[in-house]
């Protein structure tokens, strides 16, 4: 993640980084919060896991320039080749024109997600898919739903409005279409030429499922 703002500040670019931790404590916090009675998951036990303790504010106070008590950061972010300008000077204590998002990988019910309750979880996958850009879109009711970078159609019965909404916004190059029927996902593709549509099957744990045992790209 430094090194990826690093380089977008020397030469103006747009690169992004997926960082993936663990959110463990060490073995002697572990054994004493045990003694205490608490136990995995407990906010306190969690709060001093090394992503949450560590890796999530060191990224945070990075990006801002400044340290752990609020105050700039001393220095620069590296030394210059002799004779080369990389551009460092301007990062002096002025951090990145960058942003992170924390996200918690968790372990869903196959229930929920049969009864159609679990699209909130799967969310921030669809929006890192489509760019990671503007809002996530989340489940509120809606028969459609977009941003102005992608949309998600649950209600089949909506799709000639949802087709006309992704033409009328030129930004949006990444949909999904909530279907079973592979003849519904098909007339979407074929209405929407250009846009890259992927289906989500009613039942959301069956389209990782599929993409993991490597039958979808």
């Amino acid at each position: 993640m430094h090194a990826v703002n690093l380089i977008n500040a020397i030469d103006g670019g747009h690169r992004r980084c997926i960082c993936v931790t663990n959110n463990e404590v060490s073995a002697d916090e572990e054994e004493q919060f045990i003694e205490q009675g608490m136990r995995h998951g407990d906010d306190k036990w969690e709060s001093h896991g090394i992503a949450r303790y560590v890796t999530w504010p060191r990224t945070r106070l990075a990006i801002e320039g400044r340290n752990i008590k609020g105050q700039p950061l001393e220095g620069d972010y590296g030394n210059p080749v002799k004779d080369i300008d990389l551009g460092y000077e301007v990062l002096k204590a002025n951090g990145f024109k960058a942003n992170a998002i924390f996200f918690d990988l968790t372990y869903e019910s196959a229930w929920p997600i049969r009864l159609d309750n679990a699209f909130d979880a799967i969310a921030p996958i669809l929006w890192m898919q489509a760019g990671c850009k503007g809002p996530i879109i989340h489940r509120v009711g809606k028969s459609y739903l977009t941003t102005d970078y992608y949309g998600v159609l649950f209600d089949y019965g909506q799709a000639s409005k949802f087709c006309e909404k992704i033409k009328r916004t030129p930004s949006i190059k990444t949909v999904y279409v909530v279907t079973d029927d592979q003849r519904r996902y098909s007339n979407i593709c074929r209405r929407l030429s250009g846009i890259e549509v992927h289906r989500l099957y009613e039942t959301f744990l069956k389209t990782f499922e599929i993409c993991g045992e490597g039958g979808l790209d």
